[in-house]
């Protein structure tokens, strides 16, 4: 596997894929105005994680350290620093 670095701030390590992971939000009642107030759980559907595309199809990623938004493509790629799976 090998390291990858933001083309924008050059931080190693950083890249995310940039997910939409639903969720079920505990709701208590509602309020006058027909809107909820929640309880304070949420419930995660980590099985319907699913990777954010561009509108060509590419995953999104991102930069954790400087927040920009990369294709696979802009990524660096680190050749010299192979790292091995446990």
């Amino acid at each position: 596997m090998k390291r990858a670095k933001c083309p924008r701030c050059g931080a190693a390590d950083t890249i995310a894929e940039l997910d939409l992971i639903p969720g079920l939000a505990g709701i208590g009642g509602f309020n006058e105005d027909a809107e909820p107030e929640f309880v304070g759980y949420t419930e995660v559907l980590w099985n319907d994680q699913i990777a954010q595309r561009d509108e060509h199809g590419n995953i999104i990623y991102v930069c954790t350290s400087c927040d920009q938004q990369l294709r696979f493509a802009e990524i660096v790629l680190l050749d010299d620093q192979v790292v091995e799976k446990a």
